[in-house]
């Protein structure tokens, strides 16, 4: 029996050009002594040289690497600290890599001394109808000369680094954000505990580094400020926490994105995250992670978001096992096809429903789990950096999806979990198509909505159950635009007018 799928239009309004499909670099991978280390000893270089090849081999896309607050980009020695050398090793990885690199300001110490940012006295507290320039947005002591500096001092910080990682040479930072998860449950910014007023602070924060990657000229082109070589992403949200995902993206777009008088844009994007436990029901797959993609493309479309918005960390997790993420019959989740395929579905919804880049929590596992359990898609040096499942599905999508390509189709399976996502190149000449099968049985499935007449390239995940990759012979479409194509059980099949290059 023969399934069809028709491509239909993505369900959002509001699509941009993807970034890709990459992951969470950590720059433990370079510490060897202390709380944050992850590795026992210094790699080797033939190590290091085997890792390259692997992270060169998934291609990878939108990434992201966490940066410590205590670094100190401004002198010799602080240069020279052993964090610092391993965010520039970090960062060189992406760069061989091809990767585009988010850096996110990281830690879950205060702005400021804590007592200090209690005691200030905030302005139309109660006030939530931003941007208004006719009322005081922040306490003197935020803004004004002899008052609260270290916030301002933080964003001077991280604007250092950037300059520091361009004059290296290394131009793959193509963004930045504030703050992971500004609106978790333990999160609180401005210590008012008041959410508003953290989403006041914040917004503070961002308009400082604004103001200071303008005063620095780039490096790597000196009549340019360091500004315009990065965009500002904001958010790093989840569904609910201290307060609604919904909530912070209204006052974000109303404040940071949209130019107002005397509160000009500083915003260039948006970022979510999404996490889920791997069995069913609502916290589990697919119900998850798909009810936070219809409600988030429904909370774009509502709030006249037109900046690209992106999932800057998501994976599939046991929510309260230790370590991080936990285990599926004995086996650690990362490793196992069943995660790897709950990624790839999500793979193939996200960008249909408006995001514009993933980046999968986390790239590679360390020998000493430090701060980040048991997660990575690539196994530790131990394991010779061993491909788990997660890893071959992901360097599928980036070899038949390449940045700059859109998605632009989505087909579902009347009463049988399958689904099909279509992806075309800018000038529409190329296009790939992505089949997925959440069966316990291999599936012929009829996928209308290709380009007719056409020779496609076909590649196969999990054929053979343990989650590989097998090229197959070239699959034709007919003269309506169909193609036919038998999908393994929990698996995919993708189709690509370009060769994939695997």
């Amino acid at each position: 029996m023969t399934t069809t799928i028709r491509l239909r239009r993505p369900p959002a309004k509001v699509l941009h050009p993807l970034e890709g499909f990459g992951a969470q670099l950590n720059t433990n991978l370079f510490i060897t002594r202390g709380r944050t280390a992850g590795e026992g000893r210094k790699l080797t270089a033939a190590q290091l040289e085997a890792l390259q090849t692997t992270i060169d081999n998934v291609r990878p896309g939108l990434s992201r690497i966490l940066v410590r607050r205590g670094l100190r980009p401004g002198t010799a020695k602080g240069r020279a600290a052993p964090q610092f050398v391993a965010l520039m090793k970090t960062i060189e990885l992406a760069q061989q890599a091809g990767a585009d690199l988010n850096l996110t300001w990281w830690g879950q110490g205060p702005y400021a001394v804590e007592r200090r940012l209690r005691a200030l006295r905030w302005p139309n507290r109660t006030f939530h109808d931003w941007p208004d320039p006719s009322r005081r947005k922040w306490p003197p002591e935020l803004t004004e000369p002899g008052g609260i500096t270290e916030p301002r001092h933080q964003m001077e910080r991280f604007a250092g680094i950037l300059e520091r990682a361009r004059q290296r040479g290394l131009d793959c930072v193509s963004s930045i954000t504030i703050q992971n998860e500004v609106n978790a449950g333990s999160v609180d910014i401005a210590k008012q505990r008041d959410q508003f007023l953290s989403m006041r602070f914040y917004e503070l924060l961002y308009r400082y580094l604004d103001t200071e990657l303008k005063g620095r000229a780039d490096p790597q082109d000196p009549g340019q400020t360091l500004r315009s070589a990065v965009r500002f992403i904001a958010g790093d949200l989840v569904e609910r926490g201290n307060s609604r995902q919904d909530s912070w993206l209204e006052y974000l777009h109303r404040n940071m994105e949209l130019p107002r008088e005397h509160f000009p844009s500083v915003l260039d994007g948006y970022s979510i995250h999404v996490y889920w436990e791997p069995g069913a029901g609502p916290k589990g797959f697919p119900q998850k992670p798909e009810r936070r993609l219809v409600n988030l493309e429904k909370a774009v479309r509502r709030l006249g978001i037109r900046k690209p918005v992106y999932v800057t960390e998501y994976g599939v997790r046991k929510l309260h096992a230790k370590p991080h993420p936990g285990r599926l019959d004995g086996v650690r989740i990362e490793e196992t096809v069943t995660a790897a395929f709950q990624h790839a579905w999500f793979n193939a919804l996200a960008p249909q429903y408006g995001c514009a880049g993933l980046s999968k929590w986390v790239l590679y596992r360390t020998d000493r789990p430090a701060d980040f359990g048991e997660w990575g898609m690539i196994g530790p040096s131990a394991t010779d950096f061993r491909r788990w499942p997660t890893y071959r599905v992901t360097r599928l999508f980036n070899h038949v999806v390449d940045p700059g390509w859109k998605a632009a189709g989505l087909g579902r399976a009347a009463r049988v979990s399958m689904i099909a996502s279509k992806f075309v190149s800018p000038d529409k000449r190329q296009d790939s198509v992505v089949v997925l099968n959440n069966t316990s049985r291999s599936q012929e499935v009829r996928v209308v909505g290709v380009k007719p007449r056409r020779s496609y390239f076909a590649v196969a995940w999990n054929r053979d159950g343990t989650g590989s990759l097998t090229s197959l012979p070239r699959v034709r479409s007919d003269a309506g635009g169909a193609a036919t194509v038998t999908v393994p059980a929990h698996g995919l099949v993708a189709l690509s007018t370009r060769p994939p290059g695997l």
